[in-house]
């Protein structure tokens, strides 16, 4: 009777011994800043394109210059896989910002 009053687990279920989780150090997290920055620079060239090519079709140009540079930066943001999300959305901007500033020139 006392083996019984004892035991802290109900009959027939079996002690399991006490362990310790083994350490598992973080993983370093990837950086989603090059997609990011790709994503702003996208929007403001995009907003910059339109704004330009509305007020002075002339300088329209200037607007187009960092959104091909920015292609570049989301192709190479969507390739890494950091912010692929951000990075194609800056790759998009920067299309329409292209084309944006080369069709308002044209007018």
């Amino acid at each position: 009777m006392a083996n019984k009053q004892n035991n802290q687990y109900s009959a027939g279920q079996p002690q399991q011994p006490m362990y310790q989780q083994p350490y598992m150090p973080d993983k370093p997290k990837k950086s989603k800043a090059l997609g990011i920055v790709a994503m702003i620079i996208g929007i403001l060239s995009l907003i910059a394109s339109v704004i330009l090519g509305f007020v002075n079709f002339r300088i329209v140009g200037v607007a187009a210059i960092p959104a091909i540079l920015n292609v570049i930066l989301s192709i190479v943001g969507i390739a890494t896989g950091r912010g692929r999300g951000f990075a194609v959305t800056g790759l998009v901007t920067s299309v329409l910002a292209v084309a944006a500033a080369f069709m308002l020139s044209m007018r």
